[in-house]
């Protein structure tokens, strides 16, 4: 592939110096970009369903039934951002949701699942903008930005993407919070002000958006820019004032309390490597060795203080590791199978990409062969995420579909005294469990169909 010509203000400008020349090169690099996307938006369209799932009835109907239900605008606005949905308050979907509503007069769940997998776009747009120094640019930056797409155009996270709250608060979460950081590294103070809303959002679409400012005080303070560490700051302050405004404490259920000592440690490293773990006794513990791989090149990075060349990313990388071990702290006591559910595999393919953009900046003053070798492998092994994380993700997709369909077929053929889920339950205590669950779901529909908010099909 033909490379672009740069000046030569950064190690990473001559990466592709003599190593693409195929004479195709700026359509095979198009070409390698694009598939992915295409591939990516006919997964996202054809597994929509227009059916709640389990948190969507509290977080949307219940929600909305609140919303309807209260007397002012005041009242409304509090609804938005008071909101609480176990131990979350997710304002940003509570806002879509709401705005959607506003819009149609109805919930459309349809809808909420486009616009919680449309943030993945944003999420892409600006790792090509923070994945490599600016002046890499033209055909060389598309070839290397493959790798990029292939990761994040997968279907590896599909739970997220046919699932209308956790697309919006999971995908939002990351999206937020790498546009605050990419702004936060930039120059002149509109970027300072506009990475300050990107914070408020990334705090907004989840809790762990408040490791957002950590991740970018820490950097902050290493650099020594006072006045925007002191803006970061007060703007946090703001936000967590906000968020923890009638926040109620969630106490965990009893199976969530017990752990064990081993369960953690392994279920930190799986969890920072579940892009390349599934759920298959031969395969299932590669998500380690995976993980442990993560923390090498972390560990690496580090060393070498790559925050120097690229702040935003690292800073980014930093926020999904406080992330992982929040959530090991948090869900570890659930089992290692936890750490491989692919609603937060979205952090770790963010991890991988984070390492390979490293890796670029490594070996860009190494030999023309390292650096090929080093672009095949990373090819290779995005390849490899890609096809088997999407060939899962669509197996998971089509999974819940057809279970969607059957719950909501028993709602309606038992008179609406069963369902609207169904599961293949063994133990008397998950039957319990799902019993109760059920329960509430159908007061949940119930409650929204009496107020002309969602009729289910």
């Amino acid at each position: 592939m033909a490379c672009m010509q740069t000046a030569e203000r950064g190690p990473l400008s001559s990466f592709c110096s003599g190593l693409f020349q195929a004479r195709w090169a700026a359509a095979l690099a198009a070409l390698g970009v694009l598939l992915p996307v295409v591939a990516f938006c006919a997964v996202c369209v054809r597994f929509l369903s227009p059916l709640p799932v389990s948190d969507d009835y509290d977080a949307v109907l219940f929600y909305l039934v609140h919303l309807h239900a209260a007397p002012t605008r005041l009242a409304q606005l509090g609804a938005v951002l008071f909101h609480q949905h176990n131990e979350y308050k997710p304002i940003w979907s509570n806002l879509v949701i709401a705005l959607q509503y506003a819009v149609a007069g109805h919930v459309n769940f349809i809808v909420l699942s486009l616009l919680g997998d449309l943030q993945v776009f944003l999420l892409a747009w600006l790792l090509w903008k923070a994945f490599a120094p600016e002046e890499v640019k033209g055909t060389g930056r598309v070839a290397l930005f493959v790798p990029v797409a292939l990761v994040i155009f997968g279907a590896n996270y599909g739970e997220t993407l046919n699932w209308p709250m956790p697309g919006l608060q999971n995908l939002g979460v990351v999206a937020f919070a790498l546009l605050a950081l990419w702004l936060l590294f930039r120059p002149g103070r509109l970027a300072q002000a506009c990475s300050c809303v990107g914070l408020l959002l990334a705090i907004a679409a989840s809790g762990n958006g408040l490791f957002v400012y950590v991740a970018g005080a820490f950097l902050l303070l290493l650099q020594r820019r006072w006045g925007a560490f002191v803006a970061w700051s007060a703007t946090v302050g703001l936000a967590a004032a906000v968020y923890f405004t009638h926040y109620a404490v969630r106490h965990p259920q009893p199976q969530m309390v017990h752990s064990s000592r081993l369960i953690i440690p392994m279920f930190i490293l799986s969890f920072l490597g579940s892009f390349g773990g599934v759920n298959l006794p031969v395969v299932r513990y590669t998500s380690v060795l995976c993980g442990a791989c993560i923390v090498v090149a972390v560990y690496l990075a580090v060393r070498r203080r790559y925050d120097k060349w690229n702040p935003a990313l690292s800073a980014f990388a930093i926020f999904l590791l406080i992330t992982a071990l929040g959530v090991s702290v948090t869900r570890g006591s659930q089992g290692y199978i936890q750490s491989l559910s692919s609603r937060y595999k979205i952090y770790s393919d963010l991890l991988l990409i984070c390492c390979y953009a490293f890796g670029l900046h490594t070996l860009a003053q190494r030999s023309a062969k390292d650096r090929q070798r080093f672009y095949q492998t990373a090819i290779a092994v995005a390849g490899i995420v890609f096809a088997v994380g999407t060939a899962y993700g669509i197996r998971n997709m089509h999974q819940r579909i057809v279970s969607l369909n059957v719950g909501r077929d028993l709602y309606y053929a038992s008179g609406k005294t069963q369902g609207p889920t169904v599961s293949v339950l063994y133990r008397q205590q998950d039957r319990d469990d799902a019993n109760a669950f059920n329960v509430h779901f159908r007061e949940a529909l119930r409650e929204a169909d009496d107020a002309g908010i969602y009729h289910m099909p």
